[in-house]
C-alpha cells in the first residue's frame, strides 16, 4: 500500500478539549510601542525603545465549511468548533483553510525584532500508515497571506516529524511556528487587505 496521512478537523467531544486543528496566535493584537529616557546636555530626550509584542491570545479554528473563496477550502474562523469530526487523507497538501475578507484587523510585520521569540502553537491530530522503512512522517502547516487578487504568498510554516504514529492521539498533538525566524526567506508580513490561508501538508522524510 502507498503512504497515506490522515488528519481531523472539528470537535472530539470525548476528548474534552477544543478539538482538532486550531491555532494560538497574536493575530489582530497591537504591539506596544516602547520608549526610554536619556539625559543629554541637561535635556530629557525620549528615544524609541523595543516595546513588546502582542499577546498570543487569539485562537483561530479551521472549520470544514467552505469560505466564500476559494471553492473546496475549509474556513478559518474565530468561532469554536460546532460540528462533529471530519477526516481528510492523502499525501502532499491535503487540505487548505481560508479566512474571509476583514478577518485581519491589524497590520503585523513579523520581520521586526519585536516579534523575535513569538510563537504560534498549532493544535492538530494526525496519523500515518505505510511510512517507508527508515523514514519518519511529516506534518506541516503552511501559513499564507492571500491578496485581493487571490494570490497566495507563503509567510511561515510549522513543521514536525511526530514519529511513526498509526493511531490518533486521544488528546491531540502540537507543533510550533516562529514567524520571525523566516525573515529574509519569505514575505512574512500581513495586512488588513489580506486574508489568512493555512495549508496542511502530510508526507515523510529522513528523520531529523
Amino acid at each position: 500500500m502507498a503512504f497515506t496521512g490522515y488528519f481531523k478537523t472539528e470537535q472530539n467531544v470525548a476528548a474534552k478539549c477544543n478539538g482538532w486543528l486550531w491555532v494560538e496566535t497574536p493575530l489582530n493584537n497591537e504591539a506596544t510601542a516602547g520608549s526610554s529616557g536619556i539625559i543629554q546636555n541637561n535635556s530629557h530626550i525620549i528615544v524609541p525603545g523595543e516595546g513588546s509584542a502582542p499577546a498570543v491570545d487569539t485562537n483561530i479554528y479551521c472549520h470544514q465549511e467552505e469560505p466564500t473563496e476559494p471553492s473546496g477550502d475549509g474556513s478559518i474562523l474565530l468561532d469554536v468548533f460546532d460540528d462533529s469530526e471530519t477526516e481528510y487523507s492523502g499525501s502532499g497538501y491535503v487540505k487548505y483553510f481560508t479566512s474571509e475578507e476583514g478577518f485581519i484587523t491589524v497590520n503585523q510585520d513579523y520581520s521586526e525584532a519585536i516579534w523575535d521569540g513569538v510563537i504560534w502553537t498549532v493544535h492538530y491530530n494526525a496519523r500515518f500508515i505505510d511510512v517507508p522503512s527508515g523514514y519518519s512522517p511529516i506534518f506541516r502547516a503552511s501559513f499564507y497571506k492571500r491578496d485581493s487578487d487571490n494570490n497566495d504568498t507563503l509567510m511561515f510554516q510549522a513543521f514536525i516529524q511526530p514519529g511513526g504514529i498509526s493511531f490518533y492521539s486521544v488528546v491531540g498533538l502540537t507543533c510550533y511556528a516562529e514567524p520571525y525566524n523566516w525573515t529574509g526567506y519569505t514575505d512574512n508580513a500581513i495586512t488588513t487587505d489580506d486574508r489568512l490561508r493555512i495549508g496542511i501538508f502530510l508526507s515523510y522524510g529522513i528523520p531529523s
